[in-house]
């Protein structure tokens, strides 16, 4: 048994070698094993449906009571973000469509609980402004932030309820040994707005590979994305592009500085929020 340090999760991480095969073994607190039993019971779903996600192999409670686990089929393959860089646009491109279908199977799984996503995100952008308040975190563009979530918030009061990944962007990607693209890691999996899932990819993708992003929304959509999605997902890109001060300010000048970054990205991105769809998607 080795453990596995990549990710940011609090999780022990193991992978496992058996005459069955690798496979990765996550121990989380006991008091998490209902939200890891869901977790694995949806991805359990989704290889019914796809070959391109981890296989689930079991889950269970440790004897003492202390911990639970859920355990996964270990992908061998090679992160994406290092391979992209030896990669053509158009080879690139493809493995975003390609990412974009893959999203769509994880939000196509028919669920029954309905989540009320415009009150959950409403309560959070309550607590996180008095956060930042308190915090003296405010920075140049919070207000015009803030502004624009007032106005479009009322957006999610359609949004549908579908299970979310919850982390996809191409850190939780693999390229296995045939080329083919892996999506991993569901730590951070919920039932909510499926438009929520796009806040990494107008983010951390963007920045990592624009072809990428760009294929994902077709591989999403198809032809034609319908134009309320571009201020909804702004919706999701600037609760964490203006609130995600609030999580950096824990780690410290470091985490900041990537933060605003991040909120520098944005802002041009959106033209100041004068546009709500990126102007990287008129990049020929």
């Amino acid at each position: 048994m080795e453990p596995v340090t990549v990710g940011w999760s609090h999780d022990q991480k193991y992978k496992i070698e058996t005459k069955a095969g690798s496979s990765l073994l996550r121990v989380s607190p006991a008091d998490s094993y209902a939200r890891k039993q869901e977790e694995f019971i949806q991805v359990a779903r989704l290889n019914e449906e796809s070959g391109a996600f981890p296989s689930a192999v079991d889950h269970g409670v440790s004897p003492d009571g202390k911990d639970c686990f859920v355990r996964y089929e270990w992908i061998e393959g090679t992160e994406a973000l290092a391979v992209f860089p030896s990669l053509t646009d158009e080879q690139q491109l493809q493995h975003g469509v390609n990412a974009g279908k893959l999203l769509r199977v994880i939000h196509d799984l028919p669920q029954t609980k309905v989540v009320d996503s415009y009150a959950i995100i409403s309560a959070k952008m309550t607590v996180r402004r008095q956060q930042m308040k308190d915090l003296n975190l405010e920075f140049p563009g919070y207000e015009t932030m803030l502004d624009f979530l007032e106005r479009h918030l009322p957006l999610l009061k359609c949004a549908a309820t579908t299970f979310q990944h919850g982390d996809f962007h191409l850190d939780n990607m693999l390229i296995d040994s045939e080329g083919r693209l892996r999506i991993i890691d569901f730590n951070r999996s919920n039932l909510g707005d499926p438009l929520e899932d796009f806040n990494q990819m107008f983010t951390f993708s963007r920045r990592d590979s624009i072809p990428f992003a760009r294929g994902q929304l077709v591989g999403y959509f198809g032809d034609t994305v319908p134009d309320s999605f571009y201020p909804h997902a702004l919706c999701y890109i600037l609760m964490n592009g203006a609130f995600g001060m609030v999580w950096s300010h824990q780690f410290g000048e470091k985490e900041i500085a990537v933060q605003h970054e991040l909120i520098a990205q944005i802002m041009s991105d959106f033209d100041e929020l004068e546009r709500v769809r990126p102007a990287w998607l008129d990049l020929v």
